[in-house]
């Protein structure tokens, strides 16, 4: 992925999803909670996954811009890639999976 300029591993909410069900099967995720600003979507998210000493849980945030300054029209514009809730559900939901290991050496800096 792209973001300002600068390519940014990461593994899709998706994907994220199909090793779940592969290595965890049982998982469950929630929203905790949602709030916002006048410019950001907050969430929080609950990944549960099952194991023979009961069900162990990471929880994660995922935020998202509602709008941006536009320095090309000076004027605070609408962000029209995605959905916001959903780009900041699937943020959060990728988080707490590496929270449990999942995608972690992407975050390595070398």
């Amino acid at each position: 992925m792209r973001k300002g300029g600068s390519s940014i591993a990461y593994i899709p909410w998706h994907q994220a999803n199909r090793i779940l069900d592969a290595y965890a099967p049982g998982w469950q995720w929630e929203i905790r909670q949602i709030y916002s600003t006048s410019d950001r979507l907050f969430l929080i998210g609950r990944l549960s996954i099952p194991t023979s000493k009961g069900i162990i849980y990471r929880e994660a945030t995922g935020t998202e811009e509602l709008k941006e300054w536009s320095e090309k029209k000076q004027a605070i514009t609408e962000l029209a890639y995605g959905d916001p809730s959903s780009n900041a559900e699937s943020m959060a939901f990728r988080r707490a999976a590496a929270r449990f290991g999942l995608g972690l050496y992407l975050y390595d800096k070398d």
